[in-house]
């Protein structure tokens, strides 16, 4: 029972950390838990129709991680629901980055020209607005708060990436301009 005062789960990576690695505690805006809720299910119920129409093993053993890791997400926007809370961790919160001067820019979620601080980051959730994840976007406190979900990829200016196939490169899940692509590799 101690154990668990000690610790929490980020709402973004659905990681289990110690309280020293708490970036923030927000209230969850019911806008925004209603929308992940919604987009889990979809993306649930695309998952098991695809494993249901396939008739491919091997394709059925692959989507079954991929549908547990939905109904995980849906289980922690239930919790996420009964707190009113949202904890993040540090390296969640650094996904996104804040200019800190006060500048006009044209929010790509909403398109409303925006006076103040400029968030950025990878966006999951507005694929069908034509903005990728894999592309760095710039978003303000409002989007952030109540419409968008921070993609969860590797990305060289939040993360030291994964290893892959290509042990000489570090890999990236998006579009931005690595360290290591700039270097020659001789």
């Amino acid at each position: 029972m101690a154990e668990q005062l000690k610790s929490f789960t980020c709402n973004y990576c659905q990681n289990l950390y110690n309280w020293s690695y708490l970036a923030s505690i927000n209230e969850l805006s019911t806008d925004k838990n209603s929308l992940q809720k919604e987009i889990w299910e979809k993306e649930l119920v695309r998952l098991k129709t695809q494993q249901i129409n396939s008739t491919n093993q091997q394709v059925q053993e692959q989507l079954a991680p991929q549908i547990n890791n939905c109904l995980q997400q849906l289980h922690y926007l239930e919790i996420q629901q009964k707190t009113g809370k949202e904890y993040v961790c540090q390296k969640c919160h650094s996904k996104f980055q804040v200019k800190k001067e006060v500048v006009k820019f044209t929010c790509d979620i909403c398109q409303l020209e925006i006076t103040g601080l400029q968030l950025e980051g990878h966006i999951e959730n507005y694929q069908w607005q034509g903005i990728s994840p894999r592309k760095w976007s710039k978003f303000c406190q409002a989007c952030k708060d109540n419409r968008i979900i921070l993609a969860n990829i590797y990305c060289p200016r939040v993360s030291d990436g994964y290893d892959g196939w290509d042990t000489q490169r570090v890999q990236f899940d998006c579009d931005c301009p690595s360290t290591n692509d700039l270097i020659p590799n001789w």
